[in-house]
């Protein structure tokens, strides 16, 4: 079966839905009944894995001031809001477990510093990977590599150490570490690479640049899978 639209759908099923029988997704049918077994979709049926998952999307902060600050992710949040100062702390890695806002916080520091008007590039580590292995037939790798050292703000959701070759592995090292000797020069260069790999997993030459006290800190966010209980709340409302 081809992989979901997301890794966590399964928490937006109804366990007791006829169609997909709490499985969160289904083969989409195409008009004249015909099953597209080559992909799958969140299950459409009501108070199942696509309707709930849109009342989430709807209701997830988007903004630092929406964020609700709890001891667990006091750190994280602060460690954010002094990036959006792009002031002394330049480079940022925050690590913990799967659904405890640290996607919300990448948007959040995206946002803010829209308002600052600092242009500022978001990506997955998965998804920056694959646009720079797209330039391979347009040959413009290079030029790729060099908007994402080069932009005043690049935010790297989601890395993961499981990366398969050693090409991924060197591009992802390459960028950041072009980032950070700008950063160590004094450049405004901000950086904020986000996993939730436990940090001895990350590879000793990435998290040594954010080791760097002068102009980067790591920080672990120890709160708890936000999406789960705010699909619980959501489905009391």
């Amino acid at each position: 079966m081809a992989q979901p639209e997301t890794d966590y759908v399964i928490k937006y099923a109804l366990p007791s839905c006829d169609m997909c029988h709490g499985a969160g997704i289904v083969y989409p049918v195409y008009e004249g009944g015909i099953v597209d077994y080559s992909r799958t979709v969140r299950c459409p049926s009501d108070g199942c894995a696509a309707e709930n998952f849109a009342k989430y999307i709807r209701s997830r902060p988007q903004s630092l001031h929406d964020f609700i600050e709890k001891p667990q992710n006091s750190k994280a949040l602060a460690t954010i809001r002094q990036l959006v100062s792009m002031d002394g702390l330049m480079m940022a890695l925050i690590y913990g477990g799967v659904g405890n806002g640290k996607t919300h916080l990448c948007h959040a520091l995206q946002k803010a510093l829209s308002v600052r008007e600092v242009k500022c590039t978001l990506k997955t580590a998965t998804r920056m990977l694959i646009d720079i292995k797209a330039g391979i037939g347009k040959n413009n790798v290079a030029e790729l590599i060099s908007d994402f050292e080069t932009v005043p703000a690049l935010i790297i959701d989601d890395y993961k150490s499981e990366y398969s070759t050693q090409w991924e592995l060197s591009i992802i090292e390459e960028i950041i570490n072009d980032r950070y000797q700008k950063a160590v020069e004094g450049r405004k260069c901000l950086t904020l690479l986000t996993t939730n790999n436990d940090i001895k997993e990350i590879p000793a030459r990435i998290r040594s640049r954010f080791n760097d006290v002068r102009i980067s800190k790591i920080i672990f966010n120890e709160d708890s899978d936000n999406r789960r209980e705010n699909l619980a709340n959501t489905n009391r409302g």
